[in-house]
């Protein structure tokens, strides 16, 4: 899944930018998933799960992480002025660049050329207590190294198609979504705190 945060050329944790740029059936969506949603977005890995509330609007992306154990942590980031949010509570805040994306149409067609979709059927599963009637795609994608990359991935057909489940080959790895809507989140989510501090600096109380 890396191989997706290499083709962006975004800093962005693997799995939060696998699920967001998983082609749609067919490469017929946007490279970035749908335009608007929210969700929880579950990853199982190692044995361990993790939870994330996740939002997108636009080219604007945020996500809560809740591991264990530990204080939820909010990224925001922000596609249109390729920057990065890190709030770790409301008095700490951190501001960090993101590395230029190129332009979505070269994206697209970088994904087309290096990627390929296949059609495993229809299937039936369940995430989260629902049932879904979903296609199984396996989707591989091979870099301009030669590296090359599968994931079996579930779109739900009533939800046009969103992507409710990925998982590694290998079954060790594992993402499913929860509680999805496609409506699009308040534009207040995406604001960051005032006091956020460029890199190296933390927000002061």
């Amino acid at each position: 899944m890396n191989c997706f945060r290499r083709s962006a050329g975004l800093l962005l944790p693997a799995f939060v930018l696998a699920a967001m740029v998983v082609p749609l059936r067919a490469q017929q969506g946007s490279i970035l998933g749908p335009q608007d949603y929210s969700a929880v977005m579950v990853i199982h890995t190692g044995g361990k799960t993790i939870r994330q509330n996740v939002a997108k609007r636009g080219l604007k992306y945020r996500q809560i992480m809740q591991i264990p154990g530990r204080p939820p942590m909010t990224t925001l980031m922000m596609l249109d002025t390729h920057k990065m949010y890190m709030i770790m509570s409301p008095q700490m805040c951190m501001e960090s660049p993101l590395g230029q994306m190129p332009p979505l149409a070269q994206l697209q067609q970088e994904a087309k050329k290096q990627g390929h979709v296949k059609d495993l059927g229809p299937a039936t599963i369940t995430v989260g207590g629902h049932s879904y009637a979903t296609e199984h795609l396996r989707m591989t994608y091979t870099t301009k190294k030669g590296q090359t990359f599968t994931s079996d991935v579930w779109t739900a057909n009533a939800l046009h198609h969103f992507p409710v489940q990925i998982e590694t080959p290998d079954g060790k790895t594992r993402i499913t979504y929860q509680n999805i809507k496609l409506s699009s989140p308040s534009a207040a989510l995406f604001i960051p705190p005032a006091n956020c501090h460029s890199m190296g600096g933390m927000g002061r109380p």
